[in-house]
């Protein structure tokens, strides 16, 4: 598994300045893996800011405000 991926995802999901940014604007960063990828998630490290979403792709568009994604 490509460690720069995972190198990305740790950065992004212990960045203190963007979760405290989210926080302040009333925003919760959940946080999805690709499901080929659900077995690595206790490789990537994330504080307690961070939320993991176990749900289907239809509930998250759905209920998300805002969604970014990595595929290209």
């Amino acid at each position: 598994v490509d460690d720069i991926y995972f190198r990305a995802c740790q950065k992004l999901l212990n960045d203190e300045e963007f979760l405290a940014t989210l926080a302040g604007r009333g925003y919760t960063l959940y946080f999805k893996l690709h499901p080929l990828m659900n077995k690595f998630i206790d490789k990537i490290p994330y504080g307690d800011k961070v939320k993991i979403w176990d749900c289907s792709y239809t509930d998250i568009f759905a209920k998300s405000a805002l969604l970014v994604t990595d595929y290209s």
